[in-house]
């Protein structure tokens, strides 16, 4: 009998416990950890039909931070200087971001929770059935900018260093 209460004890303070990402780890959403692509593109096959009208590559990439309470503050939506995104990408990543409000682990440290360091991602926004053409022409245009003006480029040095984890989105 003492063993059951024991248990049922254990498994009522495990289950009730607050969850917190660790200082050393990357941040990620409950129950996708590691697999936030997954998350993403589950929403995606949600609302994604807003994205059919366009008809090339994007790159985008966001810098953010979680709250206290794991919702996404001090978004930044930043685009390469070589492809012009528009406006109708820029939301629909912001929705992406913003949907997964409450979702995130917040950090803490010394057992406080606290607002994170700025996070990372890159979005890849990409037409499903493009030709093999079509998709190595966009390719080289971004190829060249990396292995160009993009080593100057302070904002994408930062992402590099910083580890930005890639979600590719399919329209």
């Amino acid at each position: 009998m003492k063993k059951i209460v024991l248990l049922l004890v254990s498994l009522y303070c495990m289950n009730s416990a607050d969850v917190y990402a660790q200082e050393s780890c990357m941040p990620y959403i409950k129950g996708y950890r590691c697999y936030e692509f997954n998350y993403f593109d589950s929403l995606n096959q949600i609302f994604g039909k807003c994205l059919e009208s366009l008809d090339s590559r994007y790159e985008v990439y966001t810098t953010f931070k979680l709250d206290t309470n794991g919702n996404v503050v001090e978004l930044q939506i930043n685009e390469l200087p070589i492809c012009k995104v528009p406006q109708t990408v820029k939301d629909y990543i912001a929705k992406l971001l913003y949907l997964s409000n409450g979702k995130w682990v917040p950090f803490a440290k010394s057992n406080q929770r606290v607002v994170s360091d700025d996070i990372f991602y890159r979005f890849d926004v990409i037409k499903r059935n493009r030709t093999i053409q079509e998709g190595s022409a966009e390719e080289m245009k971004f190829v060249e900018y990396y292995h160009g003006d993009g080593l100057k480029d302070e904002m994408l040095q930062k992402f590099f260093r910083s580890g930005a984890k890639t979600v590719f989105i399919y329209y």
